[in-house]
């Protein structure tokens, strides 16, 4: 992250902007959603990430610190992934998520049950928090 900013801090014109956009762990609901609504049915394991965002947070702290770029503004929103069978949803997760989210045994019975009782149209849901930060060039 820090070699990223000394970069992203090179190729930036005068006060041109830098977005940091990216999912921050939070353990985010799995949910089968049913006509009757959404259901919980568990919490992906996602802690894997948390040294990743220290250290992405620690980077951009330090780079403020030395007055190399300032925060122009930070919010965090929801982003939402759906998928039509719990084999879609696995398969998303082993090919785009396996280095840093696990689904727990006990989350993917509560959804099979949950499927198993439920008529009409299913889909499975997972929702990240994301950041958005945007930091301005000093100099």
């Amino acid at each position: 992250m820090v070699h990223a900013l000394e970069e992203s801090r090179r190729v930036l014109t005068h006060n041109g902007r830098l977005i940091d956009i990216r999912p921050l762990s939070s353990y985010p609901p799995v949910e089968v959603i049913t006509s009757n609504g959404a259901r919980l049915v568990g919490r992906a394991d996602d802690s894997l990430g948390i040294p990743d965002d220290q250290a992405a947070n620690n980077a951009i702290a330090d780079a403020v610190r030395q007055g190399i770029f300032f925060k122009d503004a930070d919010e965090r929103f929801e982003f939402f992934y759906y998928w039509d069978t719990m084999e879609q949803m696995q398969a998303y997760i082993k090919d785009r998520w396996d280095d840093w989210v696990i689904l727990r045994d006990t989350t993917l019975q509560n959804a099979a049950q949950i499927i198993s009782e439920s008529t009409g149209q299913i889909q499975l849901r997972i929702t990240l928090t994301m950041l958005i930060s945007v930091y301005g060039k000093r100099g």
